[in-house]
């Protein structure tokens, strides 16, 4: 049974103005911006330092962080976590909202010699990044244990582990650099309660763990993120895939296949329960659309 929900949030702000687009945050030279890479992300270190890594995120002093509707950084922030909550139990506070400005800054300053994301505009981190990720929590149990699949730069693991604490989070990635990027921002945030590992789900198969939901933001098709997540699911888990507007057709796909046979299983497709809850990003409008897939 597939059922769907159309939730509207805020209509679209004027644009960030060009002028204020600047970002300084690196003072390093070339010659030290490719030896703190080498220093710090490679694939044979097996710890990594955090001394030094990056400049430190305060230098980002640019006016990138006020809107030019007026609106500040941390105003933008707070509207987002007020609209994106669970059942109103999770309150907009101060601390929560410096925590996801933190979490920006250190991207921003991350993202000038670590491919982390394309996104670089501190408007477009809120709204298609932040925002993004902390929306599948009103729909999710309280404490639940989440399995962040294909984590890349931590989204939605770490909003989400931000603006609702009571879950446990594991993020995995098979990048190392980016699991180590991770790691320093678990540690500079001070998040208790989640850990980065550098694992493929496959790997993870026949561990012994379980997880009451599993959640991604990976470009695989449905099927694919099913079958990757259904061995990883405690009993009446579910997986959240977080798909833009053109979901149907994977849903369509996925019931004409009929059969998935994964982890030493076989699962009738007609059997599934998909809850589809569709939404729109606050500034771009862009549409999205969480699928929720219970086997």
């Amino acid at each position: 049974m597939q059922r769907n929900t159309d939730i509207g949030l805020f209509t679209k702000p004027s644009k960030l103005d060009e002028s204020s687009q600047c970002l300084n945050a690196f003072n390093l030279s070339q010659k030290s911006k490719r030896k703190t890479v080498a220093s710090y992300f490679s694939a044979k270190m097996p710890r990594l330092r955090y001394k030094s890594l990056f400049t430190k995120p305060s230098s980002i002093r640019c006016k990138i962080f006020n809107m030019d509707n007026g609106i500040s950084y941390k105003d933008r922030l707070q509207q987002m976590l007020s609209s994106g909550n669970r059942g109103g139990d999770t309150e907009a506070n101060d601390e929560k909202v410096e925590l996801l400005e933190q979490l920006t800054k250190e991207l921003m300053a991350a993202n000038q010699t670590v491919n982390l994301t394309a996104i670089s505009d501190p408007e477009e981190i809120a709204d298609k990044l932040i925002f993004d990720s902390i929306f599948p929590g009103q729909f999710m149990p309280r404490a639940s244990t989440v399995l962040d699949l294909g984590t890349g730069a931590g989204f939605p693991g770490i909003p989400l582990k931000i603006v609702y604490p009571d879950l446990a989070v594991t993020l995995i990635d098979g990048r190392r650099k980016k699991i180590n990027y991770l790691k320093y921002v678990i540690r500079q945030l001070k998040l208790k309660g989640i850990e980065a590992r550098h694992i493929r789900a496959e790997d993870m198969i026949g561990q012994g763990e379980g997880f009451d939901v599993v959640i991604t933001r990976a470009v695989s098709s449905l099927e694919d993120l099913i079958r990757l997540a259904l061995p990883l699911l405690k009993k009446n888990g579910r997986l959240i895939a977080m798909k833009g507007d053109s979901y149907q057709a994977e849903i369509d796909e996925l019931k004409n296949d009929r059969w998935i046979q994964t982890g030493g299983k076989k699962y009738d497709t007609r059997g599934f329960k998909i809850d589809v809850k569709r939404y729109r990003l606050p500034v771009s409008a862009a549409g999205r659309a969480l699928i929720m897939v219970r086997p």
